[in-house]
């Protein structure tokens, strides 16, 4: 009963947050969701590759685009991936994990993966612009009476970092559906750039005293509890016509 209390009220607060906002511009809480399907994979290029070479694999799911996200350190497995998708809505993602049975994959995208598990995502505070790249990835605890400040806080460091230089930085966080013991009662922090030399370039300039710096520490009080932090590399694979 916690797990599931903390899960609506954590929706509940990010949802009267972006309906009451004050003058502040603010993302959206409403767009989209996303599937991940976490598989080890054998050869991670050559499971890439078989992907964008199965005609209608993706159609048949009809997601809006779909890529994929390597982890690069704090692996938790040996060839730690994942498929991502994107849809307009909760409803159309669902639907996936009926249209699609990763068990019944063509012979020759099984034997490169092992599946781990699949579970739907909620964007609470949405990326501006789909556009994959080098990415640090926290699974957070957030106490639902501190979502309103944290997802606030995340957009006005987001705002801060792309107007000294940082253009495409983002950052997004979401709530997990459905992935069994493996998201329960965390949120996932994903803050992307372009690449790893981007990425760098703003954790050294924060080291040095930049000036959007001093707003982090507060944001970061609202965090009871980091239970992973990898860096991974993300692509795009799909984009519907």
């Amino acid at each position: 009963m916690k797990s599931y209390s903390i899960f609506i009220l954590g929706c509940l607060f990010a949802s009267s947050f972006f309906v009451s906002a004050d003058d502040h511009a603010e993302p959206s809480a409403n767009t989209g969701a996303f599937t991940t399907f976490i598989v080890a994979a054998t050869d991670y290029e050559a499971y890439l590759e078989t992907l964008k070479s199965t005609p209608g694999l993706f159609e048949s799911v009809g997601p809006t685009a779909a890529g994929y996200c390597r982890t690069l350190t704090g692996q938790d497995f040996r060839g730690q991936m994942f498929i991502w998708n994107a849809y307009s809505d909760v409803t159309t993602a669902l639907s996936e994990f009926s249209a699609y049975d990763p068990e019944k994959a063509p012979p020759a995208i099984a034997s490169l993966r092992e599946p781990k598990y699949s579970v739907a995502w909620k964007p609470l505070k949405a990326f501006e612009t789909l556009t994959p790249g080098f990415e640090r990835v926290q699974r957070v605890k957030v106490s639902p009476k501190n979502m309103k400040a944290f997802i606030q806080g995340l957009a006005k460091i987001e705002k801060a970092i792309q107007d000294a230089g940082y253009g495409s930085f983002q950052n997004a966080l979401f709530v997990a559906m459905g992935g069994g013991v493996n998201e329960v009662d965390t949120y996932t922090l994903r803050s992307v750039t372009p690449d790893a030399e981007a990425h760098g370039k703003i954790i050294d300039d924060y080291f040095s005293g930049a000036s959007w710096g001093s707003a982090w520490p507060a944001v970061a009080a609202l965090i009871d509890e980091v239970q992973s932090d990898n860096f991974e590399e993300c692509g795009m694979l799909y984009t519907a016509e």
